[in-house]
């Protein structure tokens, strides 16, 4: 799928130029999310179409399915490729992750959010 535009593609719908609704942007997480781990050339499509901004953007305005889903594939990039940590450092990514630990917050996105911070910590010294 990434050779043949797909991952690409999904990643320029999330853009913020992009104006869709909330419901969208979940199933577009979603549909990331899925791809995540079985798709060859997946991560380097993502990093390049700045896939680590547009996930920890959506940390922070997306509905609670992308929220969920924005922190599974973090999880997923930081433990498939250790260097993009720095990346998700750079973009302000533990800040969003820690709030939505908050008790007011979905149980799903907690988890997801608390597994991101996992990955992270296993992979930074920095984090």
């Amino acid at each position: 799928f990434a050779t043949e535009g797909v991952v690409p593609n999904l990643w320029e719908q999330l853009q913020p130029k992009c104006k869709i609704e909330k419901a969208v942007v979940g199933l577009l997480t979603g549909a990331l999310r899925n791809l995540c781990c079985n798709t060859e050339g997946f991560w380097p499509a993502t990093l390049e179409a700045g896939g680590v901004e547009i996930l920890v953007r959506l940390l922070h305005t997306g509905s609670s399915t992308a929220q969920a889903n924005s922190s599974s594939v973090l999880a997923s990039l930081m433990v498939a490729a250790e260097s993009s940590s720095r990346r998700v450092l750079s973009a302000g990514g533990v800040e969003p992750l820690l709030k939505l630990l908050a008790p007011g917050s979905d149980i799903s996105v907690r988890a997801e959010a608390a597994g991101a911070l996992r990955a992270l910590s296993l992979v930074s010294k920095e984090a």
